[in-house]
């Protein structure tokens, strides 16, 4: 089932698109979001919302072949009362003294709509949308970008694979890092076994060794006299068994309790996939924590992978669950801190 599927350019959009055809500077500008609805063929009449509720924050504009795509995002920062959300509002106005002010550029609608809750039931709670203008590549359309807009890890990503991809960014950076890799691949190195290390165990001051058995990581930290390396198990690990550590594995991920579908219907994964770890299992009171992900990545937990990074955690006030989310399912566990 589509969300937002009633939707459309209003009257007044239509003449702000004229005017930009005619050579007139249309920019984005704002967009609210509310509650009530009206029929979807009234839809087009509408100047303003049937109950606004908030301000929303406008973050992007993609333009495609025959269309264009206006990214929004709705959070609950400040809401001091929740509400069902049916109707998302795009101003937009021309740069002409004659038509300064902010007009109804389109409107989207949901009678079936989705919670929104007050900041107090649900710290950090957000929404994204898009809202597409299906008008030729031609149009040249403005946005102006919200600074309150977070960046989602998805668009990081993109964002750094496509500089990384790039060989012709930041060459004498790259020449530099590739000196220093060579220099630090010279100095240690890492093996991995079932079990602790022994004085057997070859190796040179700043090599690193793996217990796969234990998850447990050591450091050689000299070498004696007649050649034997000195293991040292890394502060690290000492402190991780102390902490409150939640292990997981592919299978526990599913679909965001945001997403709703049809019976019978598979989900996609295009909002990402969630874990709900209850409180006797992190052992919180509060949101107030931090957390350390680590990836489970060929019998070795590591924490340099773009699922690790990507991983977000949020505290659910009602039920005191933590909720994590990541772009795709993966084997790994959790690092509970404060």
């Amino acid at each position: 089932m589509a969300l937002f599927d009633e939707s459309t350019i209003t009257d007044s959009g239509v003449e702000l698109l004229n005017a930009q055809l005619a050579g007139q500077r249309l920019t984005v500008t704002s967009a609210y979001a509310g509650t009530g609805c009206v029929d979807k063929d009234l839809l087009h009449a509408q100047t303003d919302l049937v109950d606004q509720r908030q301000k929303t924050v406008l973050v992007s504009l993609e333009s495609y072949e025959d269309h264009k795509r206006i990214r929004v995002q709705i959070s609950n920062a400040g809401l001091q009362e929740g509400y069902k959300l049916q109707q998302l509002l795009i101003n937009a106005v021309l740069d002409s003294a004659e038509n300064s002010e902010e007009t109804a550029l389109l409107i989207m609608q949901d009678p079936k709509g989705i919670d929104m809750p007050s900041e107090t039931e649900s710290p950090g709670f957000e929404l994204e949308m898009y809202c597409v203008l299906l008008v030729t590549n031609k149009l040249q359309i403005g946005l102006i970008v919200d600074p309150a807009g977070t960046v989602k890890f998805k668009d990081l990503k993109r964002t750094l694979e496509a500089h990384n991809a790039d060989e012709t960014a930041h060459a004498g950076i790259r020449a530099e890092l590739a000196e220093v890799r060579e220099t630090a691949e010279a100095a240690g190195h890492a093996q991995k076994g079932e079990g602790a290390p022994s004085e057997e165990t070859a190796a040179q001051t700043g090599d690193r060794y793996f217990d796969t058995a234990a998850n447990v990581e050591y450091a050689c930290v000299g070498v004696a006299e007649d050649g034997r390396p000195v293991w040292k198990r890394t502060a690290f690990h000492e402190d991780l068994t102390e902490r409150a550590v939640f292990s997981f594995v592919e299978s526990d991920w599913g679909k965001p309790g945001s997403v709703e579908l049809e019976e019978g219907a598979e989900y996609d994964g295009a909002e990402g996939y969630e874990i709900v770890i209850p409180a006797e299992k992190h052992g919180r009171k509060s949101g107030d924590f931090g957390f350390h992900v680590f990836h489970l990545v060929d019998g070795t937990y590591t924490t340099n992978t773009w699922a690790a990074f990507g991983t977000e955690a949020r505290y659910e006030a009602d039920g005191n669950s933590i909720v994590l989310w990541g772009e795709n399912p993966y084997s790994g566990k959790i690092l509970f801190v404060g």
